[in-house]
């Protein structure tokens, strides 16, 4: 049986073993996969054995994609774009590093949303790790404009440089013509950024997903957005990716975003 595993810390809200589950069952496949909480200080030992017992691949989450972009022996193209890895490919002795969150982040507004990205102005909350690992495929996709807003103004500079030799990026002031905002933090959205402008318009997409990340589309819907998404939709896609990478074949997504969006209704009730 293939093994893979998620790592991450904290990892016990990961719903990558149901996911990855449920993408290999669409193809008659069993398979075993673990999530993993890896100590801060331990993620190459952990990995290293984790290859020794015959590991086909992982996944990996916050707070070691960067960690595990050092650890690679090969990179991707856009692993390499965004110095980021959430994904391994093990080949014999090489691990391959790949990045499958911005293209997760595309094919859900694209395939499932009907949301537009070339020619658009897009506003990015956040200047983390998680807006490194999606802005390489955003600007694939030809945007008119890409603006970065972040509660410390050299991190949004910094970014911006880094990125700025494959697309000029701006920071935010006071732009309104806004046609999607896309949350990349995990932060109280309200008490961090001051944002005042017509939102009817406005696509507004949070990376978070989950009863415990409510804030930003909750001030969304409250000033009329055109209409609201939550990450859901990405992790899916990404994942999907991911195993795509690993067996060569690729899942439908549709369903199974449809049947975790039943899971979360219900248990919300």
């Amino acid at each position: 049986m293939s093994r893979f595993v998620v790592f991450g810390n904290p990892i016990s809200h990961s719903l990558s073993p149901q996911l990855q589950t449920l993408f290999a069952q669409q193809f008659g496949l069993v398979i075993d996969y673990q999530k993993h909480y890896v100590p801060l200080d331990q993620f190459r030992e952990t990995v290293d054995v984790f290859r020794a017992n015959a590991g086909v691949g992982a996944n990996i989450t916050i707070p070691f994609k960067t960690q595990a972009f050092d650890y690679a022996d090969q990179h991707t193209e856009r692993a390499t774009r965004v110095r980021a890895v959430n994904t391994f490919i093990f080949k014999n002795t090489i691990c391959i590093g790949d990045n499958t969150d911005g293209v997760g982040l595309i094919r859900d507004l694209k395939n499932n949303l009907n949301a537009p990205i070339e020619n658009q102005t897009i506003l990015i909350l956040g200047a983390g790790g998680a807006t490194r690992g999606i802005l390489g495929e955003i600007i694939r996709e030809k945007p008119h404009k890409i603006l970065i807003h972040n509660r410390t103004l050299e991190n949004a500079k910094q970014l911006a440089l880094n990125f700025n030799s494959h697309f000029e990026i701006d920071i935010y002031s006071d732009e309104t013509n806004i046609d999607l905002v896309i949350n990349a933090t995990n932060l109280d959205f309200q008490h961090e950024f001051d944002l005042n402008f017509d939102l009817s318009q406005t696509i507004c997409y949070d990376l978070n997903y989950g009863q415990r990340h409510q804030t930003f589309l909750t001030w969304a819907k409250k000033n009329k957005a055109r209409f609201v998404a939550d990450g859901l939709g990405m992790l899916v896609e990404q994942g999907a990716e991911s195993f795509y990478q690993w067996i060569g074949k690729r899942p439908d997504t549709k369903g199974v975003i449809e049947l975790f969006r039943n899971r979360a209704r219900s248990a919300a009730e």
